[in-house]
């Protein structure tokens, strides 16, 4: 995987393609984790509360 310069040793093609696979590889791995992670949705009508004030004070622990 490498290959002489003179007197320096350097990474040869082969390197290159090697450590290339290797980031692909580990870029489709983070990207299928990724995938995995749930979302956060925004809240809907039915996550709030009923219009009626006892109901909403009830559900928050606040005091009517």
């Amino acid at each position: 995987m490498t290959t002489r310069f003179g007197s320096h040793v350097l990474p040869g093609e082969d390197g290159f393609r090697t450590v290339l696979a290797l980031g692909a590889g580990a870029a489709l791995v983070g990207f299928a984790i990724a995938a995995f992670i749930p979302r956060q949705r925004p809240a809907g009508p039915d996550a709030l509360p009923a219009a009626d004030p006892a109901r909403a004070a009830e559900a928050t622990g606040a005091q009517a």
